[in-house]
């Protein structure tokens, strides 16, 4: 509908297995044959008392720009399926619209950008060096970026971009191009602010029982209670709080044995995200835990009982 040349591109019209041949094939314009005349050797205009159609093959031929209002076959019958292809060049909703006698349909279809998401981190963040730029793309035939403009790189799936070995104390544009399958390209540009002194991280420590790196003397047959918690260090950590549970030794032993205690933390991914993730575990049985990401960080205490 109101469309011109370069916005639809006419494949084929099929019957079957055969294909139409294009002088079969004319269109509605909203332009004139020259006087109303019924036939012209540049146009291939044919014409009544109410419509004026243009032979598409002509049309394309002469590099016109006309608009178009429809195409049609004149006297088109087919006892099989009949197929018709279309190509839209231009960005937009192109609707169509299709007569069949007295039934009337409607179709369109889109020919719009890829769509580029910044899942993490936020745009025009603070970051270290060395995290994971990641974004999603849909719609994309193809997709690459630059770095401040410079060499373009390819970008697949999962669409991870490492920044490991970039420049501390920079301000860097990434530039994410994805084209569509009409070649189009639509780009987005993001932009990094590189401190790794920033931000800090999260650690674990001992509140007790504490000595010498975590490795104490507790009561023998005694029950008791090991306490840890979290803290910031290398650097402030944002407005995030982060406590760790306690972890009850609640069996008494015969002898003395080491018991091995992992309290994992997740770090803040030197992005100013929030902590993820906390887990504890007690030989190998995870006995407190937040959160379902992956672990990034830990460290690990003994402690020794008798």
């Amino acid at each position: 509908n109101n469309e011109t040349e370069d916005d639809l591109e006419f494949l084929q019209i099929a019957c079957g297995n055969s294909t139409l041949p294009w002088d079969s094939l004319k269109a509605v314009v909203n332009a004139s044959c020259i006087n109303g005349t019924i036939e012209n050797s540049t146009l291939g205009c044919t014409g009544n008392d109410s419509d004026v159609y243009v032979n598409y093959t002509n049309l394309m031929d002469s590099g016109l720009s006309l608009p178009l209002k429809s195409i049609f076959i004149e006297n088109y019958t087919c006892n099989s399926t009949a197929y018709y292809t279309v190509h839209v060049l231009t960005a937009g909703k192109h609707t169509q619209e299709f007569r069949f006698g007295d039934n009337v349909g409607y179709a369109y279809n889109m020919a719009g950008l890829p769509i580029v998401t910044l899942e993490k981190p936020v745009n025009n963040s603070i970051v270290h060096t060395g995290v994971l730029l990641n974004f999603t793309i849909t719609g994309q035939n193809a997709s690459w970026y630059s770095i401040n403009s410079s060499t373009n790189m390819t970008l697949n799936a999962p669409y991870d971009i490492n920044t490991t070995g970039w420049s501390d104390n920079t301000s860097v544009n990434v530039t994410i191009y994805a084209n569509n399958s009409l070649g189009d390209v639509g780009t987005s540009i993001y932009t990094f602010n590189f401190n790794n002194s920033a931000y800090g991280h999260f650690e674990p420590y001992y509140v007790w029982p504490y000595e010498d790196f975590g490795n104490t003397t507790v009561p023998y047959l005694k029950f008791f209670t090991f306490q840890a918690g979290v803290r910031c260090i290398g650097g402030p950590c944002g407005d995030i709080n982060a406590t760790l549970d306690p972890a009850e030794i609640n069996r008494m032993v015969e002898k003395a044995i080491k018991r091995q205690i992992e309290y994992y933390v997740n770090e803040q991914m030197r992005n100013g995200n929030p902590i993820k993730n906390l887990k504890v575990t007690v030989e190998g049985k995870v006995i407190a835990e937040s959160g379902a990401d992956k672990l990034s960080y830990n460290v690990s205490t003994r402690v020794e009982e008798g």
